[in-house]
């Protein structure tokens, strides 16, 4: 076998292990929103696996250094990001422990990525 083949062999077992991560288009384009204002999906590491979180973030995370206090403003707390756990996709209804199990590779990369976006807990 020809070391080109070879090489287009590995790619293509890389591309079909990546599509095992996502279940539907819905559940990929939020985990891809991840950090992001709107909904997102964040994936962390726990003792056991992997745990899945549904965000929502008011501000993107990249912008929440820009938001204090203003003279003038009310002094109130705002929610800039909430989360909740998830089991199942939202959108398809897949068990999301099975993708985990399907991908754990990328599912580890992904949870290093989102390290810093989740919600901080008061």
């Amino acid at each position: 076998m020809h070391w080109t083949t070879q090489v287009r062999d590995a790619a293509d077992r890389v591309a079909e292990r990546e599509d095992l991560m996502f279940c539907c288009p819905g559940f990929e384009h939020r985990v891809a929103n991840a950090g992001q204002r709107g909904l997102g999906i964040l994936i962390e590491r726990t003792g056991t696996g992997f745990a899945f979180l549904l965000q929502s973030r008011g501000i993107a995370h990249e912008d929440e250094s820009k938001v204090g206090p203003t003279a003038g403003a009310p002094d109130m707390l705002i929610n800039i990001a909430c989360q909740t756990g998830m089991a199942y996709c939202p959108w398809c209804g897949r068990r999301l422990e099975d993708l985990a199990v399907s991908a754990p590779v990328g599912f580890v990369a992904l949870a290093r990525k989102h390290e810093g976006f989740r919600a901080l807990q008061v």
